[in-house]
């Protein structure tokens, strides 16, 4: 019932890491929610990335981070 596009890509499909920058189609599906935005202007990060940018925008020497534990190991 896909589109030709659409089965085209599930036919292609790789379960695995895909690229940190995201997928070209993704920064065209972000983009095209945003107007006068184009999908080179797209940056995606990883969960990763984003926790690590977080935390060195709100923290600063000396401060204490409080965390659920079990749970994300990055943070």
């Amino acid at each position: 019932m896909a589109d030709e596009e659409t089965g085209a890509l599930w036919r292609s499909l790789h379960l695995g890491y895909t690229e940190s920058a995201g997928h070209r189609l993704l920064h065209s599906e972000i983009a095209a929610e945003y107007e006068g935005l184009d999908a080179a202007s797209v940056v995606v990060a990883a969960p990763e990335e984003c926790i690590f940018l977080t935390m060195m925008a709100l923290l600063s020497p000396g401060d204490h981070v409080v965390c659920t534990f079990p749970g994300y190991p990055l943070l």
